[in-house]
C-alpha cells in the first residue's frame, strides 16, 4: 500500500462548510488514524492555491523548546513574514507527541503565537482529541478575534470508498479484497489507516489467515506499538505491545460486563459517574504472553493511550470500535478459566426458561466461543445464530454443517423471529462448506418443514452463491401447490443466484394470466426480502420481467396495452395491472407504447381505488417521462368524468407532470380541466 492516500475525511459541525481557508484550524483525530496523512494531503492542497508562504513542523521530533522554538519561529521564513505582507499557512503536526516529549510547549506556542500579525495567518494544528490542551483554544480564540475563527475538525475512520481507494492503489481486487475483510469478521481493522495497511499487506504476500481470531490480534497489536517518533526520542513507554493489550482486555472484560460504556479518569466531584472509575480497573497482574504486568495508573492511562481507544470528552474515553472492546472482553473472560455456571451468569439472562444469552453480549459471546471450544458447543446447543458472529471460517466443513442444522432446526421450532433472521443475512456467506448444496437442496424439498425454514435455506443459498440450488428454487416457483410467498422467495432466490436457463423457465409466471399458473388476485405474506414490502406479486413479475429479457416488456406488454384501448370493464385492466407500475411507467418513455400506457395508469388510480402511494411508487421513480407522455397523462385525466385525487403528482421533489405542462392548482376540482401545454 503506498504511504500517502488521497482520502478526504475531515468533519465538521454540519452548519459549516469544509473549505479548510479558516483562519485557524484544529484538526484531531485518534492514534493510527492517519493524521499525518491528512495533514499531507492538506500541504498539497495549500501548495496548489499559492496563497503565499507555507510553512510545517512537525512538533513531534523535538525533545527540547529551543531546538523547535529556533527552527520554526526563530527560522528565516518566519521572521520575513512577520515584517511583509504575504499570507502564511502554517502546519503543525503531532502536538499530542509533542506535549508527550516537550515539556511546556503549549506554552512556547502562545508566546510565540502572541504579538504575530494574525489577520495574515492561517494556522492549522493536528492533535489526537485527548491530549488537546483547551488552554490553547482559548488563546487562539482570542488571538484571532472570535470563536467563529476557530474551527474543530474531527478526522473520522475510513469509509468503504476510502478502503477501495486505498486497495486499488495497492493494486488488489477491492471486491475481493472487502469480501474476505468481512469473511474474517475484520472491519474494525480496515476502518483504520495503520491496520489497514496490516490488512493490505498480509492480503497481497501471504493471504489472510484461515482464523479471525490471528488476524484480529495481530491488528490490535499493532495499534498499541508506540509511534516512531516517541522511538526515536526515547520517550515511548516501557511497556510491550503484548502488556498494553493485555490491560486493554480487562479493561474490555470489566467495562462491557458491568453495562459502561465509557472509562473515567478523572477524580470524583461528587456527581454520579456515566462510566467505570479508572480506581476500579486496577490492581493485581495479567498475563502477557511469557511475562505478567501489573495494573497500575501507570499501565493503565498507557493502555488508554493506544490506538484502542478514543476520546469521549474531557477525562472519558471508550472503545475506538465496538469490536476492539467485544474481542478484548472475551480474550479477557477466556484467560480467567471461570466455571461454567459463573461464566453462564455473567453472560445469561437467567430468570428465562431457557436462559438466553444477554442481546448486547452476543458478540462477545460469539468471540469467547471462538478462544473456547465448549462455549462453542454450548452456544451451538443454546443459541447456534450466536456463532455467525464467531471465528466460522477457522472451523472445519463439518462443524459449519452442524451450524446450518442447528439454525434451521431453532428457525422450524419457531425461536428465530423474522427480524432476528434478517438481521443476519449478512452473516450467512460464513456458513459456506463442501457439501452446503445437498444439505440445503434435503431442506428445500422437505413440504414437512415451514416457510420460514425453506426460505432462509433459500438465503443462505443466495448468500454464499450455492449456485446447484437455483433448480430447486425454480421448482418451488412453478408450483402451484407451494405457498404464495415462498413462491415469490423462490422466484427471487432464481433471479439473484443468476442461473440463465433456470431463469428461461420463470416465463410462464411472467406470462401467466389469471389464476392458471400464477395466483395472481391474490397477496402474498410479507417477504423476507422487505416485511410489507410486496403487497401485490406485480413487484415479482416485475423483478421476473427485468430479469428474463427484453421481449416481456417490448413485444407482449404493448400489445396488452393497445388491446386494452379495444375492451372495457375491470376485468380488462386487472391483466395488465398485474404488472407493477414501474414496469409501466418505465416503458412509456419508449415510442412503442404510445397513448395507452398513461391511461392505463389513472384507470388503475380510479377503478381500482388504489391509494395514490401505490401507483406513485412506479410513477414517481420515472423522472424521465416524456412530454408526450406526461400530455397524455393530463389528458386522460381531463377526459374521465370523474377525475381521481392524485396527490403524488404533487411530489415536491419528482412531479411526474412538469409543471410547465399543467397548471398544478386546480387537480382536485373536478369541474375544471388541467390545461397541459404539449411540448
Amino acid at each position: 500500500m503506498p504511504e500517502r492516500i488521497p482520502w478526504n475525511r475531515w468533519i465538521c459541525p454540519r452548519e459549516k462548510a469544509i473549505r479548510f481557508d479558516d483562519r485557524c484550524g484544529v484538526l484531531l483525530g485518534e492514534a493510527g488514524i492517519g493524521k499525518s496523512d491528512a495533514i499531507d494531503q492538506l500541504e498539497a492542497t495549500l501548495k496548489g492555491r499559492s496563497r503565499g508562504v507555507l510553512m510545517r513542523g512537525n512538533l513531534g521530533e523535538y525533545s527540547d523548546t529551543a531546538d523547535l522554538d529556533a527552527d520554526l519561529f526563530g527560522s528565516q521564513t518566519f521572521q520575513n513574514w512577520k515584517e511583509g505582507s504575504s499570507e502564511l499557512d502554517l502546519l503543525l503536526d503531532s502536538l499530542d507527541e509533542g506535549i508527550a516529549g516537550i515539556r511546556n510547549i503549549v506554552g512556547l506556542l502562545q508566546r510565540r503565537l502572541r504579538n504575530v500579525p494574525f489577520d495574515r495567518l492561517h494556522i492549522y494544528i493536528s492533535c489526537r482529541a485527548t491530549p488537546w490542551p483547551e488552554t490553547l483554544t482559548t488563546h487562539l480564540v482570542e488571538s484571532f478575534g472570535g470563536e467563529d475563527k476557530v474551527r474543530h475538525y474531527q478526522l473520522v475512520p475510513l469509509l468503504r470508498n476510502d478502503i477501495v481507494l486505498a486497495a486499488r492503489a495497492a493494486k488488489v481486487d477491492p471486491e475481493a479484497f472487502l469480501a474476505q475483510v468481512d469473511m474474517r469478521n475484520a472491519q474494525a481493522l480496515a476502518c483504520n489507516p495503520l491496520t489497514l495497511r496490516l490488512l493490505l499487506n498480509v492480503f497481497t504476500s501471504t493471504g489472510f489467515p484461515t482464523s479471525s481470531l490471528q488476524l484480529l490480534e495481530r491488528g490490535l497489536l499493532a495499534l498499541c506499538e508506540p509511534a516512531q517518533a516517541r522511538r526515536d526520542r526515547q520517550t515511548a513507554t516501557s511497556y510491550t505491545a503484548s502488556q498494553l493489550l493485555a490491560v486493554a482486555s480487562r479493561i474490555a472484560g470489566l467495562t462491557l460486563l458491568s453495562g459502561y460504556a465509557v472509562i473515567e479518569t478523572e477524580n470524583d466531584s461528587g456527581t454520579p459517574r456515566a462510566g467505570i472509575a479508572t480506581t476500579d480497573l486496577l490492581g493485581g497482574d495479567e498475563p502477557a504472553g511469557d511475562s505478567s504486568v501489573t495494573v497500575d495508573e501507570t499501565v493503565l492511562r498507557a493502555a488508554l493511550a493506544t490506538g484502542l481507544f478514543s476520546a469521549r470528552g474531557a477525562g472519558r474515553f471508550g472503545f475506538a470500535h465496538k469490536t476492539y472492546g467485544e474481542f478484548l472482553a472475551a480474550r479477557y473472560l477466556s484467560t480467567m478459566k471461570m466455571p461454567e455456571a459463573q461464566l453462564d451468569s455473567l453472560l445469561s439472562l437467567t430468570d428465562r426458561t431457557p436462559p438466553q444469552y444477554v442481546p448486547q453480549l452476543h458478540e462477545v459471546v460469539a468471540w469467547l466461543a471462538s478462544f473456547d471450544d465448549a462455549v462453542f458447543e454450548r452456544v451451538m446447543v443454546r443459541e447456534p445464530e450466536i456463532l455467525l458472529a464467531a471465528d466460522l471460517p477457522g472451523q472445519d466443513a463439518a462443524t459449519r454443517a452442524r451450524t446450518v442444522d442447528a439454525i434451521l432446526a431453532r428457525t422450524q421450532a419457531g425461536a428465530i423471529s423474522y427480524d432476528r433472521r434478517r438481521d443476519l443475512t449478512a452473516q450467512l456467506n460464513r456458513l459456506h462448506h463442501s457439501n452446503l448444496a445437498a444439505q440445503l437442496v434435503a431442506v428445500l424439498q422437505d413440504k414437512a418443514l415451514s416457510d420460514a425454514t425453506r426460505e432462509l435455506a433459500l438465503t443462505i443459498a443466495e448468500q454464499c452463491r450455492v449456485i446447484v440450488v437455483a433448480h430447486t428454487a425454480a421448482d418451488i416457483a412453478l408450483d402451484s401447490a407451494e405457498s404464495l410467498g415462498l413462491r415469490i422467495d423462490a422466484g427471487y432466490a432464481v433471479c439473484r443466484l443468476n442461473v440463465a436457463e433456470t431463469k428461461a423457465r420463470l416465463k410462464a409466471l411472467a406470462f401467466s394470466t389469471g389464476n392458471s399458473t400464477w395466483p395472481l388476485a391474490s397477496a402474498p405474506a410479507p417477504s423476507r426480502t422487505s416485511p410489507g414490502a410486496l403487497s401485490s406479486n406485480s413487484a415479482f413479475v416485475e423483478r421476473i420481467s427485468g430479469e428474463i429479457g427484453k421481449p416481456v416488456g417490448r413485444l407482449r406488454l404493448p400489445a396488452s396495452a393497445r388491446s386494452l384501448r379495444a375492451k372495457s370493464g375491470e376485468q380488462s385492466v386487472l391483466h395488465l395491472g398485474n404488472f407493477d407500475s414501474g414496469v409501466l411507467a418505465s416503458k412509456s418513455m419508449e415510442p412503442s407504447w404510445g397513448q395507452p400506457v398513461p391511461r392505463i395508469l389513472v384507470h388503475r388510480a380510479s377503478v381500482h381505488q388504489l391509494h395514490p402511494t401505490k401507483l406513485a411508487a412506479g410513477t414517481l421513480g420515472s423522472t424521465r417521462l416524456v412530454s408526450s407522455s406526461r400530455f397524455f397523462l393530463a389528458q386522460s385525466i381531463n377526459q374521465r368524468h370523474s377525475r381521481p385525487s392524485l396527490p403524488f403528482l404533487e411530489h415536491p421533489r419528482k412531479r411526474l407532470i412538469a409543471v410547465s405542462d399543467r397548471a398544478l392548482q386546480d387537480l382536485q376540482e373536478r369541474s375544471r380541466p388541467v390545461a397541459v401545454a404539449r411540448r
